[in-house]
C-alpha cells in the first residue's frame, strides 16, 4: 500500500473539554494518550467538517482502488462496491448532564503518549503537544491545563479502516496547541451554572450570615461537567 501522506488542519477557536495536554490520560491505554475534546459551535465547525469529510472521501475511494486491498472489498462495502457498509461520524453532538443536546459539536483529538520499542520491548516516552500562548510563545511550566479554556488544535488526520467494526473513520491527531483563554478551573458566576436572576429574591449582602470577605476555596475538582 502507497505511503500515506496525513492532511494537516487547524482548529477554529472553541473550547477545551476534558483536556489531558500536559498529563497524558492512562484509563483506557498503560501507555498513555494525550486528549482534547474541543465544542465548537456549528456556524464556526463548518469549514472543519467539510475538510474532514473530504478526506474520509478520499480515503475511502483510495482504498478502494489500492489493489492491496482487493480481499478486504466485500468487507468494507456494500454489494454495489461503492457504498461503505459503515462510515464514522466526524464529530458528536455534546449533551449536559441532563441528556440535553447544548448545540456545540465535540471534536475528539488524541496523540499517543508512548511507543513499543521493538528493539527493547520496552515502551518510549513520546513528545507531548507544544503549548504555545495568544502570541505564539511557548508556555512553559504550566502544571494543568483546565477544562473550559480558550484554544485553537494545530494537528492532522489519520484515516483509518477498522475490520473487528467493518468501518471508515478518521482519527485526529494534536501536534500543538495555542491557549488564547486559560481557564483557571473555577466557576466563577452564575451564568457558569446555567443560573439566571430571579426579582425579588435573596441577596447574600443584605444577609448577616454571609461574610463579604470569604475567601474562594482552592479549584474545584474538574468532574467532567462539560463532558459529553
Amino acid at each position: 500500500m502507497a505511503r500515506q501522506v496525513f492532511t494537516k488542519l487547524i482548529t477554529p477557536i472553541g473550547s477545551a473539554v476534558w483536556p489531558k495536554l500536559i498529563t497524558p490520560d492512562t484509563k483506557f491505554k498503560a501507555g498513555g494518550e494525550y486528549t482534547c475534546k474541543l465544542a465548537l459551535e456549528p456556524d464556526a465547525a463548518s469549514d472543519m467538517i467539510a475538510l474532514l469529510e473530504k478526506a474520509l472521501d478520499n480515503y475511502i475511494e483510495n482504498f478502494k482502488a489500492d489493489p492491496d486491498n482487493s480481499s478486504k472489498i466485500r468487507k468494507f462495502y456494500e454489494k454495489d462496491g461503492v457504498t461503505p457498509v459503515r462510515r464514522a461520524a466526524v464529530y458528536t453532538e455534546e449533551y449536559d448532564a441532563d441528556d440535553k443536546a447544548t448545540g456545540r459539536l465535540i471534536f475528539n483529538f488524541k496523540r499517543p503518549a508512548s511507543y513499543l520499542d521493538k528493539k527493547t520491548d520496552n515502551q518510549r516516552p513520546m513528545r507531548p503537544p507544544t503549548l504555545f500562548d495568544s502570541q505564539g510563545t511557548i508556555i512553559k511550566g504550566l502544571e494543568d491545563l483546565w477544562g473550559g479554556s480558550r484554544l485553537s488544535i494545530a494537528g492532522h488526520i489519520r484515516p483509518y479502516a477498522m475490520e473487528s467494526t467493518q468501518q471508515f473513520g478518521l482519527s485526529l491527531r494534536v501536534d500543538a496547541v495555542q491557549v488564547i483563554e486559560l481557564s483557571d478551573g473555577i466557576l466563577k458566576t452564575a451564568d457558569s451554572f446555567g443560573f439566571g436572576k430571579q426579582e425579588g429574591g435573596f441577596e447574600a449582602s443584605d444577609s448577616p450570615f454571609v461574610s463579604p470577605e470569604a475567601e474562594a476555596v482552592g479549584p474545584e475538582e474538574d468532574d467532567g461537567a462539560d463532558d459529553f
